[in-house]
């Protein structure tokens, strides 16, 4: 059995297939940045009561 050719189809699907995770990646790293940036400012602006 030799060795078979990726369809053009096969290799389109892929490439869009590996945009579209590299946009969630992204996407995803931009709200954990968020939610850490937000995280600091809260724990910056926290203030325990007092006894």
């Amino acid at each position: 059995m030799g060795f078979m050719r990726p369809d053009i189809g096969d290799r389109a699907a892929a490439k869009v297939l590996l945009e579209r995770v590299a946009d969630a990646h992204h996407r995803l790293e931009l709200v954990w940045a968020d939610g850490h940036r937000y995280a600091v400012a809260r724990r910056g602006s926290f203030t325990s009561p007092s006894p």
